[in-house]
């Protein structure tokens, strides 16, 4: 039978060398107390975690009760209940005590801070290889323009999808920073090159060279956007089992390459005619 409370243990009889039979009552000695199912440690210290779950309208005023009573029962010299004379000790010593309060999703957050620093530094990286490559400081400046709007195309798909910012999500982003500036390369190298074969000594000329690169560079840049629009469009609809963890990265991607390739066909013409105007003047 299943034994569910302590008298049924003690009346659990045992055999002996000789046969005989005995009680575990006489064994054993019983004690009720209350402990963790399991024991967490930080930093060789025991730790207790608590949960509660709060109204939207409630939040901020359960958030300061909880911190009240938890500063009462820090200050209370409370015993453990554990064996461990470290644990006690600890418990018993109000000074050692600390709790924080903080949100379920915190590791998540602090996934993102780090991801934020790894699109940064990437940003910072690709300008420097555009700077090196093209010998200018203000061309790779305009070169990164579509990098903001790619954060407006993918913060929009995820708002519309409903499915929201999280570490699937930063992980594309941080991959399309280094994809959606492609249109902007072929079109800078597409000026280039019409420059190098005809004269720009005034604006119009200017304007002109920058047209002939544009007509010649938009059916590439087009093909090369609907075809990894399309090799992430399965990702982004969630076909197969287990996609709904990655579908966020493909919404973020197929969002942020349409806006980015888009602002980069219309504002990075625009900033090298201000720039290369200065030059002419």
């Amino acid at each position: 039978p299943y034994r569910k409370t302590s008298d049924d243990l003690q009346a659990v009889r045992l055999s002996t060398q000789d046969g005989k039979q005995i009680a575990l009552t006489g064994l054993i000695r019983t004690q009720i107390q209350k402990d963790d199912p399991a024991l967490l440690r930080s930093n060789q210290r025991r730790v207790h975690r608590l949960r509660f779950r709060t109204t939207e309208d409630s939040a901020d005023r359960a958030v300061t009760r909880a911190y009240e009573r938890m500063e009462q029962l820090m200050k209370a010299e409370v015993p453990s209940g554990s064996t461990d004379p470290k644990d006690s000790t600890e418990a018993r010593d109000p000074s050692k005590n600390r709790f924080t309060i903080q949100p379920v999703n915190a590791k998540t957050i602090d996934s993102l801070k780090s991801l934020l620093f790894a699109f940064a530094f990437s940003c910072v990286l690709i300008y420097q290889l555009l700077a090196g490559q093209f010998e200018s400081l203000l061309h790779p400046l305009a070169l990164l323009l579509s990098i903001p709007s790619l954060m407006v195309g993918a913060g929009v798909a995820l708002f519309i999808s409903q499915s929201g910012l999280n570490i699937s999500s930063g992980i594309g982003i941080i991959m399309l920073s280094g994809i959606v500036i492609n249109a902007s390369i072929a079109l800078f190298e597409g000026i280039e090159i019409r420059k190098s074969e005809m004269e720009v000594q005034t604006t119009s000329d200017l304007i002109r060279c920058i047209i002939e690169a544009g007509q010649s560079r938009i059916r590439p840049i087009l093909l090369t956007t609907f075809t990894t629009i399309g090799g992430i469009l399965p990702l982004a609809i969630g076909i197969g089992s287990g996609s709904e963890n990655q579908q966020p990265m493909g919404i973020a991607m197929v969002g942020g390459l349409l806006v980015g390739t888009a602002v980069a066909l219309i504002a990075f013409p625009t900033f090298y005619y201000l720039i290369e105007r200065r030059k002419l003047q």
